[in-house]
């Protein structure tokens, strides 16, 4: 004869030991339960702020420049023959350091880009705010040049 799981109905019903092991909590959330409401607000607070502070620090930085990638290949991971620069915003870490639009970007962190995968590029060139990209140009009139742009937070 097989055997039928439980359902949740009938954990449910069962008693307060067989709720406790169908529903696990683990002991550092059972000790709030206990806990002054003073210092339930200050771990909480802590906890808030940590978390605030982790997020801020892993966000995705923005350099101020778009991007023409030319390629081959599937669609979705390319393989790249060149990137020229599209657009600059003003006042961006890209027009500070002086990139124009239709330079092109020949290394990504050492890295030449003609040959490689859009997906490799990509996390490469993935930065969070305050950490540094490192590129290699080279001006319309093949004049090469290198620049070091610091990730900015995405204005809105």
């Amino acid at each position: 004869r097989a055997v039928r799981p439980k359902s949740l109905d009938s954990r449910l019903r069962g008693n307060d030991e067989q709720k406790r092991m169908a529903f696990p909590v683990s002991d550092s959330i059972k000790d709030t339960e206990k806990m002054h409401p003073t210092r339930l607000a200050y771990v909480l607070g802590f906890a808030l702020l940590l978390v605030s502070t982790l997020a801020t620090a892993g966000e995705r930085g923005y350099f101020g420049f778009g991007m023409s990638v030319t390629g081959s290949g599937f669609s979705l991971n390319p393989t790249v023959k060149r990137i020229r620069i599209a657009s600059v915003v003003p006042g961006t870490p890209a027009a500070v350091n002086g990139i124009a639009v239709n330079d092109e970007i020949i290394k990504l962190e050492g890295v030449a880009i003609a040959g490689r995968k859009a997906k490799e590029l990509k996390a490469l060139a993935s930065r969070d705010v305050g950490q540094t990209l490192n590129l290699e140009l080279k001006r319309p009139d093949g004049k090469v040049y290198r620049r070091s742009l610091v990730a900015i937070k995405r204005p809105k």
